[in-house]
């Protein structure tokens, strides 16, 4: 079991050795999973403290959506045309708690097989973040009419 790394009650101490070789724990390289995971939120946050807060934030506002919010869900204006608004939008809107979520689980999914995590973590991982992601999108649910007019009915 040398190999296998140190384990420990929470998973492997030290990583594990593939063919030899150590497991490098990295999706591709650290400057990779930083420019993916940390550079392009906080450009995100940015972009809408400049919005927010600088001259020119309806122009960042008006060039994050045309180049980043419209492609992304592209596919999704296409029900705009049917006119139940209402149910398209809350739809949109706790659909895309589910998408976040399942994006976060599958890139935590990807480190933890590369560093030989147990297997068991995997549908308490996938409850935790569908919870926070809920939590956080409908703490305000008041400022999303669509929403807070269904959630207000029932």
């Amino acid at each position: 079991m040398a190999d296998d790394g140190a384990m420990t009650a929470i998973g492997v101490a030290a990583p594990p050795r593939i063919d030899g070789t150590t497991a490098r724990g990295w999706i591709q390289a650290p400057a990779y999973d930083l420019a993916l995971f940390v550079l392009s939120p906080l450009m995100g946050t940015v972009a809408v403290l400049w919005a927010l807060n600088l001259p020119g934030g309806s122009a960042v506002v008006a060039a994050t959506t045309f180049l980043l919010a419209i492609p992304h869900y592209m596919s999704s204006f296409s029900f705009f045309l049917s006119g139940a608004h209402t149910p398209v939008l809350v739809t949109m809107f706790l659909w895309n708690i589910y998408h976040v979520s399942q994006q976060s689980h599958g890139i935590l999914s990807i480190y933890r097989r590369l560093n030989n995590g147990p297997p068991a973590e995997r549908s308490v991982a996938r409850v935790a973040i569908v919870s926070v992601n809920a939590t956080m999108a409908l703490w305000h649910a008041e400022r999303f009419t669509p929403l807070y007019g269904v959630l207000k009915s029932v």
